[in-house]
């Protein structure tokens, strides 16, 4: 009798898989967007040119992303959750977090395809495989890959240049209260400064101020820490193994639009919307996105699922862009 209904329950699931998403990139938002789909009871295509996660930036969690995660049933080993001022925040390296949400995708049975994205044909998208370039027929497709997307250049979607600037990153070991984290300011004429203290580390952030020409290369932030009054810090940075980021290049940008309806895409993340690491808003941003992809990929009428993502969309867009030019 128990194996009967779990045969009817698998039945009624099938039934109610209506269509397949195909979601282009692997990151953080692909991969919720990915196991958001699941949920509405999709049939889902990753697709991800890269092999492994490897990338060390390092990611502050908002207590909304936190709630996320806990919908989603996501177990992340290495997360840690720490107290900042009265509210949870989180706080991992990018590719613990984009390895224990994908571990959750698989779980759910989101399909991997290690390929990239080249263009749309009719009603489906032409990837680059191992195997030669293949066609992967979508009813919905989701454009999650980054602030330079193919797929947005490929629908003509313009994307608006508000900000560019560079940054950079260093985690140290250190040792401060147990389950808190606190965010210390210095000024400098030239760059905007951020320590965040967790109870294992201290993470310094630097970013150019508009028309600053500063360098920042390892020996350029272990400099400016000293010029700071982060002596400790720049000791350790110099001496002691530490995760370096150094000259990265930072955009304040939008797309014009974030829906395509002609061919059923949708825009998600860095790819419909880029912002400063230094505010630490974009990756809680990307996953706020993931929400409102649910939405659509719940709806029956697709047409005015499209309207609504679009115009929800260009609100929570606005919010990340004012929140962002004053660094800029």
């Amino acid at each position: 009798m128990k194996y009967l209904l779990y045969f009817i329950f698998f039945l009624s699931c099938a039934e109610l898989t209506c269509s397949t998403v195909l979601v282009i990139g692997g990151g953080p938002t692909g991969i919720g967007a990915a196991i958001e789909a699941r949920l509405a009871l999709h049939d889902v295509i990753l697709v991800e040119k890269r092999e492994q996660y490897t990338r060390l930036s390092t990611m502050s969690l908002s207590h909304d992303t936190l709630a996320i995660f806990e919908k989603w049933n996501v177990a992340i080993p290495l997360l840690q959750v720490l107290d900042f001022n009265g509210t949870r925040r989180g706080f991992i390296l990018l590719k613990d977090l984009e390895q224990g949400l994908y571990s959750r995708a698989d779980e759910l049975g989101v399909q991997r395809i290690h390929g990239e994205f080249i263009d749309f044909a009719h009603d489906s998208a032409l990837i680059h495989t191992a195997r030669g370039d293949q066609l992967f027929a979508y009813e919905i497709l989701v454009g999650a890959d980054g602030a330079h997307s193919l797929v947005r250049q490929k629908l003509g979607i313009e994307c608006r240049l508000l900000g560019e600037s560079s940054g950079g990153i260093v985690m140290v070991p250190a040792t401060h209260q147990e389950g808190k984290l606190t965010v210390e300011f210095q000024p400098h004429p030239h760059l905007l400064t951020k320590k965040v203290s967790i109870p294992t580390a201290s993470v310094l952030f630097f970013q150019n101020r508009p028309m600053s020409s500063e360098k920042l290369s390892l020996p350029d932030m272990i400099r400016l820490a000293r010029e700071i009054g982060w002596q400790q810090d720049a000791l350790k940075m110099a001496s002691e193994n530490c995760i370096a980021l150094e000259n990265i290049p930072i955009y304040l940008q939008c797309a014009r639009c974030f829906s395509d309806p002609t061919k059923s895409v949708i825009l998600l993340g860095d790819a419909a919307a880029a912002a400063s690491f230094y505010s630490g808003a974009g990756v809680n941003f990307c996953f706020k996105t993931t929400q409102l992809a649910g939405k659509l990929f719940g709806a029956n009428q697709q047409e005015k699922a499209h309207e609504q993502f679009n115009h929800d969309m260009a609100i929570e867009v606005e919010q990340l862009i004012n929140l962002n030019l004053p660094f800029f």
